[in-house]
């Protein structure tokens, strides 16, 4: 009964913290621009940013497959996003209570609140990098199809696991202070091993290496849409469970610590 109380307190913290949409958005707008403050081309750097990033990668990589530049550009471009809205979440998620300690202790706010406000920020992020993607579209004349619908279902799923794994580290990071830099570590090493700049086909063996790897799956779901193709089975399902046992981990990391975070702050 208990448990079950404490689950129905972490729906009420996610709502409510939902509702605070006004102050979240304000405030991911304001970082934003202050992060870009006395900059000539502000938050477009973040797209310049990107853009030289997945120039650089698309030319060595293309040239390592021997791949056409119409069709290496565009999946690395898309899984380079795609990847960078993922591990942003989660690392700036492993943060999202320390780095609200002073919000948390002058008043009382949902938790979610500043998860919100990292998925938000991120979200927004996301936007401007599409626009690399928009240009490629033109230039490489990428035309939307029937399989860009699939994006309907992707695009959700990537959405709801990143937002379950930034509550489950958002809580286990302030217990335990080494999440942030293992979280820090794995990722560095794991974008090595998803396929977001090579193919699971490009895998002469070890094919369990993108086979249970959530992240590919998460990855193509989002990407292989608006390169035209439906998403295997497959990567539908393992995303859509990957999704669902992040979102439900995260909402009983916040149900059972929620009465706890001001003290391990």
């Amino acid at each position: 009964m208990n448990f079950v109380s404490n689950i129905g307190g972490a729906w009420d913290d996610l709502i409510g913290g939902f509702k605070r949409y006004p102050l979240w958005r304000f405030m991911a707008d304001r970082e934003l621009k202050l992060r870009y403050a006395r900059s000539f081309l502000g938050p477009l750097w973040i797209t310049l940013t990107m853009g030289f990033w997945v120039a650089g990668l698309t030319l060595l990589y293309g040239g390592l497959f021997g791949a056409p530049l119409r069709e290496v550009a565009p999946f690395i471009t898309l899984g380079v996003i795609a990847w960078n809205f993922l591990t942003a979440v989660m690392m700036e998620g492993c943060g999202s209570f320390l780095n609200a300690k002073g919000y948390l202790m002058q008043s009382r706010m949902p938790l979610t609140t500043f998860v919100w406000l990292v998925f938000y920020r991120n979200l927004l992020v996301l936007g401007h990098n599409m626009t690399i993607f928009v240009l490629m579209i033109f230039i490489f004349q990428l035309w939307p199809n029937v399989n860009w619908l699939w994006a309907l279902a992707g695009w959700p799923i990537m959405f709801v696991a990143s937002f379950g794994f930034a509550m489950l580290l958002s809580v286990t990071a302030v217990r335990f202070r080494d999440v942030t830099p293992l979280i820090n570590s794995v990722m560095t090493v794991g974008f090595f091993l998803t396929p977001v700049m090579w193919r699971p086909a490009d895998l002469m063996k070890n094919q369990f290496i993108a086979t249970y790897n959530p992240f590919a799956h998460l990855i193509e779901v989002f990407r292989e849409p608006l390169l035209g193709q439906a998403p295997s089975h497959y990567s539908l399902i393992f995303a859509l469970v990957t999704a669902l046992i992040l979102f439900i981990a995260g909402m009983i990391a916040i149900a059972t610590s929620r009465k706890n975070i001001m003290f391990w702050l």
